[in-house]
């Protein structure tokens, strides 16, 4: 079986760490454990797990999963950090995109969707540095920040142009509207989260082959948006 990648996981619940591990074995990752938020930090910056990916729940005794992750930011660590949270807690989820995590998963969950989110996880961290991203009939060139579609170049307001750039650059990542709201704030006249929503509005009608169904520019009930390459 070939190495599909390493992958910390840190949860303290035994049947649930054991669930997770077996499966993700079984789907070739090499797998770190870490029970406890401490252990969590140690190991992802000690250099001896070297994670492409943390699964981490945001319940842990002594360090909580938001902790650990701001603690993780805080340290240069730039992998992704997919967050498990109990379904409902949308406060709990908004704090962990809010803290550094990439995505989250709201428990239970099937392991079908879990698979999904890590395997776009670790595309996105592996596609960081394409020098040219290609979506339906779009395409960004980051070098010289235009978008082109079907060969000829949108123009972009300044506001939507970075709104854009930052959507891309945390493809497959639930963003909140404060998130995006700050990544534009400097451009805009009128701050607040209707701000965002009349961007993303913009950029659909310029990227979406169809802006009423969109395919990459999502959005995520109770959190604000993702964009996908789809």
């Amino acid at each position: 079986m070939t190495d599909a990648g390493a992958i910390l996981i840190v949860e303290d619940d035994p049947a649930m760490l054991r669930a997770l591990t077996d499966t993700l074995r079984r789907d070739g990752f090499t797998v770190t454990i870490a029970c406890d938020g401490h252990s969590a930090v140690q190991t992802a910056l000690d250099g001896t797990a070297e994670p492409d990916l943390i699964l981490l729940d945001l319940m842990l005794p002594g360090l909580d999963g938001l902790e650990v992750c701001r603690r993780l930011r805080a340290e240069g660590f730039e992998r992704p950090v997919l967050i498990l949270t109990a379904r409902g807690q949308e406060a709990d989820i908004v704090r962990g995109l809010e803290a550094g995590a990439d995505d989250y998963l709201a428990k239970p969950f099937g392991l079908a969707e879990l698979r999904a989110r890590i395997q776009a996880l670790l595309r996105r961290q592996r596609r960081g540095h394409s020098p040219v991203l290609r979506f339906s009939q779009c395409e960004w060139h980051p070098a010289s920040r235009r978008l082109l579609r079907e060969g000829q170049e949108i123009l972009l307001t300044p506001q939507e142009r970075s709104l854009l750039e930052f959507l891309i650059a945390n493809t497959d990542r639930a963003l909140t509207r404060d998130t995006l709201l700050r990544s534009i704030a400097r451009r805009s006249l009128l701050p607040g989260t209707r701000t965002v929503d009349q961007a993303v509005k913009n950029l659909r009608a310029r990227i979406e082959p169809d802006p009423r169904h969109p395919r990459h520019l999502l959005s995520v009930r109770e959190i604000g948006y993702r964009f996908t390459i789809g």
